[in-house]
């Protein structure tokens, strides 16, 4: 194949330049390598360097997107990128080259990409020399292919249980991709009932459970057999599974990637942080944000290890003067500049005096809300620490669900019929003192915590002569097992059939 070198090559010629760097002999408009998109351009030059080329490449990666300019062969020193006559950055190139990567959602340190480039004028100049002039417009169509660019999403986050069954559960996972758009609930052991799906205040399914169960509620679009249409966007509301006017799961939804600028994990975990560990009872969460104002992050943290204390802070609000609202409650009010909230004990605290765990948070410039997340009731629900369950005709295993009294305390257990009937439980991070297991309303077991995040396993069966480490089954193991302190409310509770 015969062309001009890179330093000629007009847009006309940017598909070719970019099936050649791919070693491919066909030339399509857009190259593919899994779920990445990648269009490469050079930019012709003005003759103010004959020997210099200046290569703009846009990519989507399926999750993100990203453009970079690239120079080589150039004379040092500090040069300037002008999109559609909008300074955009500056090259500082030393041994001849340099490069700048704009990127959606923000990746830090690269800058944003929040403008267009299709269609555009792209120019690289240094004072008042044009190096390079040029129209981005690889694939000759002056738009990015379609389903490509900032609509592509994937998230998945978990539910947080506020209502009366405090063993229910829930996720919701969002993907957008290649023209195709995915919205997924899925709730289990949700008492048996019908429920109603209310995105952003309005009903948009009702979905009848049976119990322990899993339901699955699936929109697309374009809708597929075995789903439902989704004709509504739920990024940036709400989301709730509610039952007349009591809402039983509920989770806010973070806005579109390309608005927002912030990028977000797909997997639910890494939106919290266990940041307490063994040592102390604390929480950490991501409030997640609307793309009201682009750039702008935020975390909660409450910690419950002595004095009640909580912190919200916000980066990249600028000079904007913020609100906290909770539960649509105003709480806090900051300064511009100011980089959150804080509520405690210590000087220069506002009083903490209002609940925040299954509470709707909110930050707020002006009427506006930018930042936003339902606070889970405990480290168990917000990470996901669940065991496995089984039910079988001889055995049962079902997690002791965190009551949101302490916040890391989680465990399990287990009971088995037979011959020899067994019960089995785990606590875990349960601080120093004493506890008891109380079934069916009745104290069965009083057992001590020694260490702070302490683990203890109780074991029972119906031949144990009460020595040793085995206490006699002398109580059926059925019905509401509860981990509590003496003659206080449940911490943990499960209920074994």
């Amino acid at each position: 194949m015969s062309m001009p070198t890179p330093k000629h090559a007009s847009r006309g010629l940017g598909v070719a330049l970019t099936c050649l760097l791919a070693l491919t002999g066909a030339c399509p408009d857009a190259l593919a390598s899994d779920d990445d998109v990648i269009l490469i351009q050079f930019l012709a030059g003005t003759g103010a360097d004959p020997d210099g080329t200046a290569r703009a490449r846009w990519r989507d990666k399926g999750d993100s997107v990203d453009f970079n300019v690239e120079l080589s062969q150039v004379p040092d020193g500090t040069y300037e990128l002008i999109v559609a006559g909008v300074s955009r950055g500056n090259f500082d190139v030393t041994g001849g080259h340099a490069e700048i990567e704009f990127e959606s959602p923000l990746d830090p340190p690269k800058p944003l990409f929040d403008f267009e480039v299709f269609g555009q004028s792209i120019e690289v100049v240094a004072g008042a020399v044009t190096y390079f002039s040029d129209v981005f417009d690889p694939g000759g169509s002056g738009a990015p292919p379609t389903g490509g660019g900032a609509g592509k999403t994937k998230l998945e986050l978990f539910m947080v249980n506020v209502g009366p069954d405090t063993n229910a559960k829930g996720k919701v996972r969002y993907e957008a991709k290649s023209g195709k758009t995915r919205f997924k609930v899925t709730v289990e052991k949700l008492d048996a009932g019908f429920y109603d799906l209310v995105v952003g205040g309005e009903i948009v399914a009702s979905i009848e459970t049976t119990g322990p169960a899993e339901v699955e509620t699936e929109f697309r679009d374009p809708v597929e057999p075995g789903t439902l249409l989704l004709d509504f966007a739920p990024l940036g509301k709400s989301v709730e599974l509610v039952q007349g006017v009591q809402a039983f799961l509920s989770v806010f939804l973070p806005g579109d990637a390309a608005s927002t600028g912030v990028k977000l994990p797909g997997n639910a975990k890494k939106l919290a942080k266990d940041v307490g560990g063994k040592k102390r009872d604390a929480l950490r969460v991501s409030l997640l944000p609307t793309g009201i104002l682009p750039g702008v992050k935020g975390t909660a943290t409450l910690d419950l290890t002595d004095d009640a204390e909580f912190e919200v802070e916000v980066e990249g609000a600028g000079s904007a003067s913020l609100e906290l609202w909770v539960d649509d409650v105003v709480r806090g009010m900051s300064l511009p500049g100011d980089d959150g909230f804080v509520f405690g004990d210590d000087d220069g605290s506002l009083p903490f005096e209002f609940p925040v765990r299954g509470l709707l948070l909110e930050v707020r410039a002006g009427s506006d809300t930018i930042l936003a997340g339902v606070f889970p009731t405990s480290v168990q629900e917000a990470l996901g620490k669940f065991v496995k369950e089984f039910d079988t005709t001889s055995k049962v295993r079902r997690n002791l669900v965190n009551q949101g009294v302490d916040l890391d305390a989680r465990g399990w257990a287990r009971a088995r019929s037979g011959s020899v009937a067994r019960l089995d439980l785990k606590v875990q991070d349960l601080p120093a003192g004493t506890f008891e297991l109380r079934v069916g309303g009745s104290v069965h077991a009083t057992f001590e915590v020694l260490v702070d995040g302490g683990t203890t396993r109780l074991r029972f069966a119906s031949n144990a002569t009460g020595l040793g480490k085995v206490l006699p089954l002398d109580f059926d193991p059925s019905g509401e097992v509860e981990i509590a302190p003496p003659a206080g409310e449940a911490w943990l509770l499960a209920v074994l059939p």
